[in-house]
């Protein structure tokens, strides 16, 4: 939390942020618009394609800011986005986050990331060998201080003797992307983190990917009272 608060000014906000599914309760002061800062969750990796490919990393959600009108609201439900399973081949998409509005019954959506594809021919390093895998530094990744590549895992990387490393899973919004494997299975993203989980390793055998991480909320609204 202490980037978001390094980027909203001191001007009387508060806010309540949610890791997991829950309801938010408007406060008694009230509260006509509110301020949401979220993502879904991230994109499995891919499993390594023995002995051709190492997989694909998973794609990181995009995080999303909106302002929603709750002044007819008392409650509002929030569910957090699960993190797409690592595949065999080929990795499950991230689930959305929503904050939903009672009236009108309209969903609040911050979109998950896409899994990774397996089956990928490998185009390069994609790290210096022989480590892993792992996704360049995007715009967004690098302003939060998170590695791993801006919305998109890496292609699976050659290392020495043949084997192939999975590519690094997208930094996301709150979090690192999974290590591609070396040699073994692509790992997960942290918990909220939005971020795609690595690829799995394809030397000699099919290593599967890694899971992507959950999703998170922030609710932000002016302190009236």
């Amino acid at each position: 939390m202490n980037y978001l608060r390094s980027i909203i000014p001191n001007i009387g906000f508060k806010f309540d942020a949610f890791t997991s599914n829950g309801t938010w309760t408007k406060p008694s002061a009230g509260a006509g618009v509110v301020f949401l800062i979220g993502w879904g969750g991230g994109g499995g990796g891919a499993s390594g394609q023995s002995p051709t490919s190492g997989g694909s990393g998973g794609n990181a959600a995009t995080i999303g800011i909106k302002l929603v009108d709750v002044t007819a609201e008392t409650t509002c439900a929030v569910t957090i986005g699960g993190g797409g399973a690592g595949g065999n081949p080929n990795g499950a998409e991230g689930a959305d986050t929503n904050f939903h509005l009672n009236t009108g019954n309209v969903d609040t959506l911050f979109l998950g990331g896409d899994g990774a594809i397996g089956n990928i021919t490998p185009v390069g390093f994609v790290n210096n060998p022989p480590g892993p895998g792992q996704g360049a530094p995007g715009s967004l990744a690098t302003s939060f201080n998170y590695t791993g590549g801006s919305q998109s895992g890496g292609d699976g990387g050659v290392s020495p003797g043949g084997a192939y490393d999975g590519g690094g899973g997208g930094g996301g919004p709150g979090g690192n992307g999974g290590a591609g494997g070396s040699a073994a299975s692509g790992a997960a993203a942290g918990a909220n983190s939005g971020a795609g989980g690595g690829g799995g390793s394809g030397n000699g055998s099919s290593y599967v990917g890694g899971a992507g991480g959950s999703g998170k909320l922030f609710v932000l609204y002016l302190k009236l009272a």
